[in-house]
């Protein structure tokens, strides 16, 4: 079975939680619309290594495919939005394909 499933990874470092809430309420409907799946949304509690600050949250969420994920990430009303996040958050943001588990 080919999994065309795209994952994307962000590590979030909140600068203004209010905002960042603004743009949670803003962007639900826009996830949706494009059935993007949350696959887990994490607090962190520890990071152990060196290079980067511990991020505050991790989200992981996927999509059906690639060109889903690049309609999601087109889509005007989305980038209006990701505007509002940018300023509310410092974020990394992977992209992936999984090689194991289901």
């Amino acid at each position: 079975m080919n999994d065309e499933r795209l994952f994307v990874v962000r590590l979030l470092w909140v600068n203004d939680p209010e905002l960042f809430a603004e743009y949670q309420k803003q962007a639900k409907p826009i996830l949706a619309k494009h059935q993007v799946h949350v696959e887990r949304w994490l607090v962190t509690e520890n990071m152990y290594g060196n290079g980067f600050e511990k991020p505050d949250e991790i989200v992981v969420t996927s999509f059906r495919n690639a060109a889903a994920k690049d309609a999601f990430e087109n889509d005007p009303a989305f980038q209006q939005v990701a505007a509002i996040r940018d300023r509310a958050v410092k974020i990394v943001t992977i992209t992936a394909k999984s090689v194991f588990g289901s």
